[in-house]
């Protein structure tokens, strides 16, 4: 029943962070391909020219050296003028709210279900990739005929990236049940690596 899937959908500019890792036995690759192009490791793994340099079939792009394992990502939709989120049931339109109306700041009763609870890295990475992307961030489905806008909970948090702290929506859950995105459109706008440990 199409009519049944609510679809939440999170419009705006996201902030990504990956663990980046390197097995230790292609390392010394990495640091030769670096110093061909002369520049730092961290620099080097955004230069178009260094993969071609590396030649290693397992690491074709910087997309080989994203961990996927859960808790080694952090992303959310980032709290500012451009954050939206749009609730529809089918065609029709239940509501459209702006991500800063989430901290309920200047109302009596709070308006939404909204957790502070800070996104964190399950383990520290060697490398961070730090990306910055706009468009439709995120989109869930949810199959409810009995929709109740206080049963969604919104995941907000504090991340601090080169000493810039942002705050983010990073996590929705629906009757305690966390939602997976099924979908996502966005043009990526910025992309920085740095090393976290010497």
């Amino acid at each position: 029943m199409q009519d049944s899937i609510i679809k939440i959908r999170l419009f705006g500019e996201s902030i990504r962070l990956y663990r980046l890792e390197i097995e230790s036995n292609y390392k010394r690759r990495f640091e030769e391909a670096s110093n061909k192009i002369d520049q730092s490791l961290e620099k080097a793994i955004l230069d178009i020219r260094f993969f071609s340099s590396l030649k290693l079939k397992e690491y074709s792009s910087i997309e080989d050296l994203k961990c996927h394992e859960h808790g080694s990502t952090i992303t959310g939709l980032i709290n500012n003028l451009k954050g939206k989120i749009e609730i529809k049931r089918g065609r029709k339109r239940l509501l459209s709210i702006e991500v800063e109306t989430l901290n309920n700041i200047g109302t009596l009763f709070p308006l939404y279900n909204t957790i502070n609870r800070k996104p964190t890295l399950k383990s520290e990475a060697e490398m961070l990739l730090i990306e910055r992307e706009i468009g439709l961030i995120a989109e869930y489905h949810l199959q409810t005929s009995h929709f109740k806008i206080g049963e969604l909970q919104f995941f907000v948090g504090d991340v601090e990236v080169l000493k810039e702290r942002c705050q983010i929506l990073h996590q929705l859950k629906y009757r305690d049940t966390e939602l997976q995105s099924i979908r996502s459109d966005t043009m990526l706008t910025y992309q920085h690596c740095i090393k976290t440990r010497r």
